[in-house]
């Protein structure tokens, strides 16, 4: 038998959800407040069970659950669920009695429930969302209407905590709005979990509102971009101003089925009882999308990104200048696209290009214009935007991209360049400042420099210098131009040869010979590198061969590779066949990487090093120390021998600091099981330092010049000669 007390509930179930769906409590953890209460409550009625309920459409969920463990029950298991239908308490003496519950697996099974009675959790306008309820397992008769009254006073002190988890009132207008509105409405709380969810929500995602109240919202964002997603959120955390009505963003939605579809969001920030939190208005775009598809190609949209193209956007940056206004231009570009297209495939890329225009639009206010250009190749017209307003966006920017994106499972580094130019300052015609902001890009992608760079008007005339010497390189290598230069690397305990290193030289027909500074750097980015380095390869094991065949005892040749030779995938054939042309083994050969190439985030790299490695040649690891390089690169790249920087050989002695980094890197190759040498010595106080700290090996002024192979072997024959005479 049970018996119900106390007024009807006017609301009906949809008002009741909407009603619970105003505070940010359902699905939320356990709190020290709502947990004293349900002790208290127990211990008043000497019961050993005490619940906070909140009902949803299908399950209940327990706020507080002294002496019982359960989170969560289905509701149509919940005897909570009487309260509802019912027009007050509901005390239920001896739930074995009771046809409908006494087959319920709380009553049949542990903890074999009794008795049950439980209040109402009722707002002010008689919504009921839960219920404070007491169990017992042993039965109760007579059940006083004082301890009825009692316990709704205790659900009344509850419901007071709960109201203080209410979000701001909507107002009945809002509130009728939101509920009626054919776009998904959606709020966030500080904790980052749904606090509201309309009917267009429900019907656009396919949950209903108690499945996701208190859950984070990326559950709707695809899995690739969701790493993405929380990096945006969180700066629009961190930022102090409020958005009264955030840019309209173009991005991918999850169903509850597992369908995407396209969305246009706008988030709008304010600061509320709980910190940052957020509200985003959410309209399906599928159909528009689908009938502007093909049109949208032709008519100024890129298809991959929904972003303006390149014909779209000269089109606003020309009526913007014609309107006489100022103006930003930003041209970027992405570093590293090529290679993960190479390395994980073009739906990775395309992809992250998704991901790079997601960020973009976060990062840029408006009225700014964003386009995809092609390719690689981002812009952005800064609308009346003086230097130093456009200086501080670019900061903002190159800030968002150091973060690596986070797509398909990959962790994805990019390397953003970007060339600004402003009008009319540096330009008043379309042409003009499109120019200049290339060059300005063209300068930021020069190694060492800034990630953006803004146009100046020295630019030009570097340009001119540049091309011109990229005419020059290319003659050179058609016109056999090139020469090695050979350093030799000794033994310092006893001066004995240990190797040489080829290092390239131009001769130039005018301007004679010129040294690596005068042209590496621009070498290394030209498309005749790939031929160059083959070629040192080549001619470093040719000159090795004749060495040898003269009675010159030279243990092995070192010689530096291009960057462009790792990517053409042709560099394990070309070392193969000039070792197979002079019957030299790969023991006599050692590849130098530089840092710029071991830190590119090109999986190929390393693999190629590996199976260098593993055919028998040696892999040193030049300038170790002066960048980026980590002992993390240290343990990807099979490297079996450091080369200490001249830098801190120059200073031993007179840093402690770069004495303390040679002992370091001395020590640390000896741990690792690596060879070390030491560049750049030219005193013998230098020489006697290395040897003390534990460096065997090295090569500099003091010991032997760079010298044309000639010259190189009567040295050696002189010394050996002298060893023979003092011996």
């Amino acid at each position: 038998m049970s018996y119900v007390i106390g007024p009807v509930a006017p609301a009906t179930e949809e008002q009741r959800l909407a009603a619970l769906s105003s505070y940010t409590i359902f699905g939320t953890d356990p709190e020290p407040e709502f947990d004293r209460l349900a002790a208290l409550t127990a211990h008043v009625f000497d019961a050993p069970v005490c619940l906070i309920s909140l009902i949803g459409h299908d399950n209940v969920w327990f706020k507080a659950r002294h002496g019982f463990e359960i989170a969560t029950m289905p509701r149509s298991q919940s005897i909570c669920r009487r309260v509802l239908d019912g027009d007050g308490a509901v005390v239920i003496p001896d739930a074995t009695l009771d046809p409908e519950l006494r087959d319920q697996p709380l009553v049949v099974r542990e903890p074999g429930l009794r008795f049950y009675a439980g209040a109402a959790l009722q707002d002010a306008r008689g919504a009921r969302l839960g219920t404070l309820c007491i169990v017992d397992t042993k039965p109760r008769e007579g059940f006083s209407d004082r301890e009825r009254a009692l316990l709704e006073e205790m659900a009344a002190m509850v419901m007071k905590a709960i109201e203080k988890k209410r979000l701001p009132p909507l107002g009945d207008a809002v509130l009728r709005f939101a509920t009626s509105s054919p776009r998904a409405l959606i709020t966030v709380d500080g904790e980052g979990g749904i606090s509201y969810w309309n009917r267009a929500a429900e019907r656009m995602f396919g949950y209903r509102i108690d499945e996701v109240l208190g859950r984070p919202l990326e559950f709707i964002i695809p899995q690739r971009f969701r790493d993405e997603h929380r990096a945006g959120m969180d700066r629009l955390r961190r930022s102090q101003a409020a958005r009264k009505g955030g840019r309209i963003i173009e991005m991918s939605a999850l169903r509850r089925d597992g369908s995407e579809f396209p969305v246009e969001l706008t988030v709008t920030r304010w600061t509320g009882v709980s910190g940052a939190e957020f509200g985003a208005q959410i309209r399906d775009i599928s159909a528009t999308r689908e009938r502007e598809a093909i049109a949208e190609q032709f008519a100024g949209r890129d298809p991959l990104t929904g972003m303006m193209n390149r014909v779209l956007f000269r089109e606003r940056l020309e009526s913007h200048l014609l309107a006489g206004r100022s103006a930003a231009l930003l041209t970027l570009e992405l570093g590293g696209l090529k290679a993960i297209n190479q390395n994980h495939g073009h739906a990775v890329g395309d992809c992250l290009l998704e991901s790079v225009a997601m960020r973009l639009q976060t990062i840029f206010p408006e009225p700014a214009v964003i386009a995809r250009m092609g390719g690689d190749e981002f812009a952005v017209l800064l609308g009346e935007t003086d230097a130093d307003a456009a200086r501080e966006i670019a900061a903002n920017l190159v800030h968002a991209f150091d973060i690596p994106f986070q797509v398909s499972g990959h962790t994805l580094p990019i390397r953003l360049f970007g060339g600004a130019a402003m009008a009319p300052n540096d330009a008043r015609s379309v042409n003009e400042l499109i120019a200049h902001a290339h060059l300005a890009l063209a300068a930021a992608k020069e190694p060492g420099e800034r990630k953006v760079r803004f146009y100046e008007d020295g630019m030009r005339r570097r340009q001119r210098s540049r091309r011109r010497m990229s005419d020059e390189l290319r003659t050179a290598t058609r016109e056999g131009q090139w020469v090695l230069a050979y350093q030799p690397q000794y033994r310092l305990s006893d001066g004995t040869l240990m190797g040489v290193e080829a290092l390239l030289r131009w001769q130039h027909p005018t301007r004679g010979l010129l040294m690596p500074g005068d042209f590496l750097q621009a070498l290394e980015d030209h498309a005749v590198s790939f031929e160059v380095g083959g070629w040192i390869v080549h001619e470093a094991c040719r000159q090795l061969h004749a060495w040898r065949e003269s009675g010159l005892c030279v243990p092995r040749v070192g010689v530096n590779l291009f960057e462009s030779q790792f990517a053409s995938n042709l560099i394990e054939t070309q070392i193969a066949s000039a070792l197979e042309e002079f019957a030299l083994a790969p023991s006599d050969l050692e590849i130098e990487v530089t840092e710029r190439v071991a830190l590119r985030p090109d999986d190929r790299i390393i693999e190629t090093l590996h199976a260098l490695r593993g055919s028998g040649l040696h892999v040193a690891l030049d300038d170790f120390g002066t960048g980026f390089a980590s002992l993390t690169t240290l343990k990807q790249l099979p490297v079996t021998r450091l080369k200490i920087d001249k830098s801190f050989v120059g200073d031993i002695g007179e840093t402690p600091h770069s004495t303390a980094i040679v002992a370091a890197m001395t020590s640390l190759a000896r741990e690792l099981d690596m060879e070390i040498i030491a560049e750049g010595i030219e005193t013998e106080d230098q020489r006697a330092r290395l040897i003390r700290l534990g460096c065997n090996a090295g090569q500099g002024f003091l010991l032997g010049r760079p010298c044309d192979p000639a010259i190189l072997a009567r040295n050696e024959q002189a010394a050996s000669d002298l060893s023979r005479n003092a011996a």
